[in-house]
């Protein structure tokens, strides 16, 4: 059987596109780390990098 799906908070996104921008870690270590694929992450970071300078609850909306 198929998982749920699984929902992060708009806080959890923003902090892992930071984690994946300090560069310190490849973005695919990063998201093994936060047990998500690294294609999902690199959707986050272009949605925060299109939307720079909204509140978290703006960049990511809740669907």
């Amino acid at each position: 059987m198929a998982e749920p799906k699984r929902k992060f908070t708009p806080e959890f996104k923003l902090e892992a596109v930071r984690l994946a921008a300090a560069g310190d870690k490849p973005v695919a270590h990063v998201a093994r780390e936060l047990g998500i694929l690294p294609k999902l992450l690199g959707k986050w970071r272009r949605q925060v990098e299109g939307r720079a300078g909204q509140p978290p609850a703006a960049l990511f909306p809740v669907t």
